[in-house]
């Protein structure tokens, strides 16, 4: 999973270091999951995860994005503007400046830590079981076994 999310995130950032800038109107709020989530918010919910809609013009064409991932507190509004990067081979391709760059990388530390203690969970060597040692089962090391009695 960490290098699923590492690959994830090293798209990220090849795309915002290629993408084009310009700026958008958010034209509407729409329910989206939060990050984290892939249920869809319904729509009668009392407060709903919402996603900014936002218009932006290249070359004179205008094109639409909504947002990845709702907010519960969304902080944009309608009428504001915002910065959107897009690619300039496909403007309809585009994020809003910030998404994606703000738990994408606690997500991939935390999914990395979670497989290194995997690993040592799976890895460690075992204890024997009932506490016994040694060929004889004494107790403790350096104590010589109990001579046999005849009967």
């Amino acid at each position: 999973m960490s290098v699923v999310f590492a690959l994830l995130s090293a798209q990220n950032m090849d795309f915002v270091r290629t993408a084009s800038r310009t700026e958008g109107t958010v034209v509407a709020l729409v329910a989206r999951a939060p990050l984290g989530s892939t249920r869809d918010t319904p729509p009668d919910a009392r407060t709903p995860s919402l996603a900014p809609k936002v218009s932006y013009e290249v070359g004179g064409r205008t094109y639409l994005y909504v947002a990845a991932h709702g907010r519960y507190r969304q902080r944009q509004q309608v009428g504001d503007r915002v910065t959107v990067l897009y690619d300039p081979a496909d403007p309809a391709t585009a994020r809003l400046r910030g998404e994606g760059q703000d738990s994408g990388p606690l997500l991939s530390i935390g999914f990395g830590v979670a497989a290194v203690l995997l690993v040592l969970v799976i890895v460690r060597p075992r204890r024997p079981v009932g506490g016994r040692r040694g060929a004889a089962g004494s107790a403790r090391a350096g104590t010589a076994p109990a001579p046999a009695v005849a009967d």
